[in-house]
């Protein structure tokens, strides 16, 4: 008798923890099976550059990132650019690198201005930092 009564009180338990979730609103999102999709296709030997869906690329919505997700306001586009333009918590003009112990002052376009200068020619680079 004790063994029914501690199966029905976990039985209890859980559908009181599963009951309010499903009340009022999709127990699933809509694009759940493109995710499945997308992510299945990847386990099967995808491309993980790529994501694809049925053998066609998948970029309809991109991944949201970890930076993506916590601090959307704080990393643009175009970060770290400018190393002239703080970030709104810290300083972007001194970096250290790996291996190094001293700080350096930061190159503009991280020392690539040779390479990629043009691609920001006639932006506003610390409007778009």
């Amino acid at each position: 008798m004790m063994m029914s009564q501690r199966a029905m009180l976990v039985a209890l338990l859980c559908a009181a923890w599963i009951l309010p979730g499903l009340i009022g609103r999709d127990p699933w999102k809509p694009d759940e099976a493109h995710t499945f999709g997308v992510v299945y296709e990847l386990l099967r030997g995808g491309s993980w550059v790529v994501p694809t869906l049925a053998g066609e690329p998948f970029v309809e919505k991109p991944p949201l990132t970890t930076w993506m997700k916590s601090g959307p306001s704080e990393y643009g586009f175009y970060s770290n650019v400018n190393p002239d333009v703080d970030h709104p918590r810290w300083s972007q003009k001194f970096e250290r690198r790996i291996g190094e112990f001293r700080k350096r002052r930061t190159l503009m376009f991280n020392g690539y201005g040779d390479q990629v200068a043009s691609l920001y020619s006639g932006m506003d680079l610390k409007k778009y930092f």
